[in-house]
């Protein structure tokens, strides 16, 4: 059985990659498309089902090391299986950790209790923000794991269930944080 899938919009491995992102986005509107070469007695097996079962992720940083993660993004998508192809849609939260610490306007940190959120979309407007600690981490690779069914054909009888695996990877912007520091007391 030779199951093979193909990912779109492609990556540099286009056969098991989608095409990198770059944060802060995390939306998407990608396609897997599966295939089969398997055949019995010189007849092609056709692929009858593809569907996405998992999304999850994990950090790495810059040596290429998992550094943290299997967080599983699978209910915050939309899955949309068909017979050659799976679409996978949606917007996922940002995963990396910046975490902001601020008092309330014309305050200080000597006489007020600070307080810290974590993620940039939780930084609320008009405070005495005094501290970030940024996350370091380079990238997550998000992992789709893709299960095709082939079929054999008339008048055989079977089918296979095969799992292969997806990947994207969302690099970590550097230039991000900066700019939102820069622009925070526009």
């Amino acid at each position: 059985m030779t199951v093979s899938i193909t990912c779109s919009p492609a990556g540099d491995i286009p056969t098991s990659q989608f095409a990198e992102k770059t944060r802060p986005d995390y939306t998407l509107s990608h396609t897997v498309s599966a295939s089969t070469s398997t055949q019995t007695a010189n007849q092609n097996w056709s692929v009858t089902s593809t569907n996405c079962t998992a999304v999850t992720y994990s950090y790495y940083n810059s040596d290429n090391n998992v550094v943290g993660g299997a967080t599983d993004l699978t209910s915050t998508l939309t899955i949309t299986p068909g017979t050659n192809s799976v679409s996978i849609s949606g917007t996922f939260n940002d995963p990396f950790s910046d975490s902001f610490t601020y008092v309330e306007k014309g305050g200080t940190d000597l006489v007020d209790t600070p307080i810290t959120v974590v993620g940039v979309s939780n930084m609320v407007p008009n405070k005495e923000f005094y501290f970030l600690d940024q996350d370091t981490r380079w990238y997550v690779i998000v992992t789709f794991t893709i299960q095709v069914v082939e079929t054999a054909p008339s008048p055989y009888t079977g089918s296979n269930t095969v799992n292969k695996t997806a990947t994207l990877q969302v690099n970590n912007e550097w230039e991000g944080i900066r700019s939102f520091v820069d622009t925070y007391y526009d």
